[in-house]
């Protein structure tokens, strides 16, 4: 019986690494799959929605009712490119958390120069920091106030 138990144990053992390659074999095609401009443009409906965002194909079909902004907010871009009005409200990260929603990338598109921002560096945003940490001095400020 205990021979039994455990060649059982070692058949499901085996068929669980199967679901993990096979869970990365869909990753890997993700991501190999690519589409062109006019396949995401079929995709335009609201239950059927793909957009493309830095050079990759996001399929938001069920996302809409997640969207802090709710789906009207994305319908306008349906079936179409919305990497400037994405990064228009969105910082790097988010794409990047949602990246799991991605399907493929658009054929010949080229790959982003973006970089992700260091929140413990200083602030690109015009006098969103102190200027002395935008590299300008000051006599008024100086190392001193950082132990503060």
């Amino acid at each position: 019986k205990k021979k039994k138990k455990k060649k059982k144990n070692k058949k499901k053992k085996k068929k669980k690494k199967k679901k993990k390659d096979t869970q990365k074999e869909r990753n890997l095609k993700k991501m190999t799959t690519e589409y062109t401009l006019e396949e995401v443009a079929k995709h335009n409906t609201a239950g059927d929605l793909w957009m493309v965002i830095d050079g990759e194909v996001f399929d938001l079909s069920k996302f809409g009712k997640f969207h802090p902004g709710g789906q009207s907010v994305l319908r306008p871009y349906a079936g179409k490119d919305a990497t400037e009005a994405f990064f228009g409200l969105h910082r790097l990260e988010i794409l990047k958390k949602y990246h799991h929603l991605a399907i493929g990338k658009v054929k010949g598109a080229k790959k982003s120069s973006l970089e992700v921002w260091d929140p413990a560096g200083p602030s690109k945003v015009p006098y969103g920091d102190i200027s002395y940490f935008q590299g300008f001095r000051s006599p008024y400020w100086d190392e001193t106030h950082l132990a503060v």
